[in-house]
């Protein structure tokens, strides 16, 4: 035991050292598009338990596309770790028995860790991919149109991913970022990104 503590004590005095030189911190606020909850719908079944009556349809469903806040830090040259908050919506007509009962509102939350690695790391350009895991809150709104259905919300938590399989960044300290993937942000996002 006494190894193992005094092998933990000197990796955190090393990594001062190990930590990029310039600009370990970054933030980034970005727009995802095709995200996990639009792909996979896995809330799908939260209405169920507020209608409770017959099979339902969800149509004219749209959706909002997912902003999300992210930090990042470098701890060794090639990778950093971090979290990402993320906020999508889901609007739609809901049909009981094929006859319009009224509108859903679904808001999804995620809270997620990440870690990235890079793979070029240039002045002004950096290509890196990662990978996060999460859980995602959804608290859907039901607003009926019919008094044969009362009105009601619930909600759900799921696990959730993002898998980053190419993403760019494009400037030095505030630049533009775009990253192409699986998950939660979506196949395609993109945003700013600011390292300090």
């Amino acid at each position: 035991m006494k190894k193992v503590i005094l092998f933990a004590a000197l990796f955190l005095l090393q990594i001062p050292f190990l930590q990029a030189q310039e600009k370990p911190n970054s933030i980034r606020i970005g727009y995802g598009i095709a995200t996990y909850d639009q792909i996979f719908n896995v809330f799908e079944d939260v209405l169920a338990d507020i209608i409770s009556i017959g099979s339902y349809n969800r149509e004219n469903e749209s959706w909002k596309g997912g902003a999300f806040l992210s930090y990042h830090h470098r701890l060794w040259e090639k990778y950093s770790f971090g979290g990402t908050f993320m906020w999508d919506r889901a609007d739609a007509d809901i049909y009981v028995l094929q006859e319009f009962a009224g509108k859903s509102k679904q808001d999804f939350y995620t809270l997620a860790i990440e870690v990235e690695r890079r793979h070029l790391d240039k002045e002004w350009i950096q290509l890196y991919s990662g990978l996060g895991v999460g859980m995602m809150y959804v608290n859907d709104d039901f607003t009926s149109a019919s008094s044969k259905l009362k009105s009601g919300s619930d909600n759900a938590m799921s696990a959730t991913f993002q898998l980053n399989l190419l993403g760019v960044r494009i400037g030095k300290g505030l630049a533009f970022f775009a990253e192409g993937g699986l998950g939660y942000r979506g196949i395609v996002n993109f945003g700013a990104s600011w390292e300090f």
